[in-house]
């Protein structure tokens, strides 16, 4: 008579697995760092070593709620389509937030999550700052900047199309992610820019300020100047002083003054 052997743990720990996803704030995830979460878990999962990310990952489509999404480029043959990995009813935003290593919520999108706007756009913003490498400090003065403020607005043509949705992706220099916090919002967690960094962008970059592009243009006087009378107006709307925020601007590249923008232009122009 055979013996009959032990059920694959696998499948054996099928709820453990499915209930560690269900409880994680997180519900976008990439290839790696879903084998990530299995070298973290084997042993509590009880799964043999022999279990590999792949096998998990195919598990995980096959048995739980999890979903291989693809991010599509759209009208660029040079950049591949991105494979991700969505648990459940993942939304669109969750997605794009991985679009990146270390990419975050912005513009637009972060003034949807913060709750400044009540429209669903169809553009979602995901930012990536560059790379910190041979980077060199622009000596900008306010004159040069000004000029570049006259200059119609750059366009990002990084584009992706993904569940009736367009993913826009920004690219800014390196500020170590100033600014940038996390928002909970439909039962995910999602990284997103904080509402003073929020502002400073859609002012630099009204083209990405979404459905509110005509209400900041109406605070600014003008979608691209009087940032500072922004910041003042917003200031005084939350009963926060206008240092508050000259203090979180010149953490970036050193001493603000109220009448010049050149240090925020440095960080996210």
């Amino acid at each position: 008579m055979a013996q009959r052997g032990r059920p694959p743990r696998l499948p054996a720990a099928q709820k453990e697995i499915a209930a560690y996803f269900d409880s994680l704030s997180r519900k976008a995830f990439t290839y790696n760092e879903l084998e990530n979460i299995l070298w973290s878990k084997q042993d509590e999962w009880r799964l043999p070593a022999s279990t590999t990310g792949g096998k998990f990952v195919r598990f995980l489509l096959e048995a739980t709620s999890m979903r291989e999404v693809s991010v599509t480029p759209v009208g660029q043959t040079e950049i591949r389509t991105v494979t991700r990995y969505a648990w459940a009813n993942a939304t669109p935003y969750a997605v794009a937030a991985i679009l990146e290593p270390k990419g975050y919520l912005s513009h637009g999108t972060a003034v949807l999550l913060h709750g400044l706007s009540d429209q669903l756009p169809h553009t979602i913003c995901v930012s990536r700052e560059k790379s910190t490498q041979n980077y060199k400090p622009d000596a900008l003065e306010q004159e040069a900047i000004d000029e570049a403020f006259r200059k119609p607005e750059r366009l990002s043509n990084a584009l992706f199309a993904y569940d009736n949705f367009q993913f826009v992706l920004l690219q800014g220099k390196s500020t170590g992610r100033l600014e940038v916090g996390t928002i909970d919002w439909n039962q995910e967690r999602l990284p997103v820019t904080k509402l003073e960094r929020t502002l400073i962008d859609i002012t630099i970059r009204p083209a990405y300020a979404g459905a509110s592009t005509k209400c900041w243009k109406h605070i600014t006087g003008r979608s691209r100047t009087s940032l500072w009378a922004l910041f003042s107006l917003h200031s005084r709307s939350l009963n926060m002083p206008i240092l508050t925020i000259r203090q979180l601007v010149s953490t970036c590249n050193g001493p603000v003054t109220r009448h010049s923008n050149t240090n925020v232009l440095r960080a996210w122009a």
